[in-house]
């Protein structure tokens, strides 16, 4: 997506953000989980939304490369 142009953001969560990431940060996720069963406990909802690297603005629709390459992902996955 970055060779697009484009990026996306996370413009809503549930979770409270402290701090910012930057595109190359890396991060660790826990999930909550029940030690005895190992049920999951916990869920988190978030939405992202496309922006322009370079003009810094917020697209209202998904980069058509986004599409093009999910639909790649899903006719390389239906093929085996």
């Amino acid at each position: 997506m970055k060779k697009s142009g484009s990026a996306f953001s996370t413009i809503e969560t549930s979770a409270k953000i402290i701090s910012g990431l930057q595109y190359k940060d890396r991060i660790i996720v826990k999930t909550i989980l029940n030690v005895i069963t190992g049920q999951l406990t916990t869920k988190d909802v978030s939405t992202q939304m496309a922006f322009n690297i370079s003009t810094m603005e917020f697209c209202f629709v998904c980069p058509q490369k986004l599409f093009d390459k999910i639909d790649a992902l899903i006719k390389k996955e239906n093929n085996q």
